[in-house]
């Protein structure tokens, strides 16, 4: 259900990368769609979906589900509006989000994210001053 929410989001039904084979037909084994990395229990650990054109928005809604995601790497899309607030998702520790049209401030909890080791979201049509909570960011 995570990974459906995930890809309704994105608009990834509009993707006509010839690499791109999510939902081909029911029952495909998710694990095996472009971009996507699963543990030996069929969890997804990863998406990496970089430069596929992905419109739409991002919200901690359509995340939430996939609670094992370690990865998350979305650069260069056009995937707009605010910054989901994403420190709930306490496995993750890759969170690249640049080159897209992502606007607003950077959520003030993005320094609760305890796994957090890269964040990425130059370049987007982001505004005001990076919170003070990124401080508490490990490295």
């Amino acid at each position: 259900a995570g990974l459906w929410s995930f890809y309704e989001s994105v608009n990834m039904s509009m993707v006509t990368s010839p690499s791109h084979n999510w939902f081909i037909k029911p029952g495909d084994d998710y694990c095996m769609f472009t971009g996507i990395e699963c543990n030996r229990d069929m969890y997804v650990t990863s998406i990496s979906l970089v430069n596929m054109n992905l419109t739409g928005s991002l919200s901690l809604s359509s995340l939430k589900p996939l609670r094992k995601l370690t990865k998350l790497k979305l650069v260069g899309n056009k995937i707009q509006g605010p910054l989901p607030d994403l420190a709930s998702m306490q496995q993750l520790q890759v969170l690249e989000l640049a080159v897209n049209r992502f606007t607003g401030t950077v959520p003030e909890s993005i320094g609760d994210s305890r796994k957090l080791r890269r964040l990425l979201i130059q370049s987007n049509h982001l505004h005001g001053t990076l919170p003070s909570s990124i401080c508490r960011l490990n490295q």
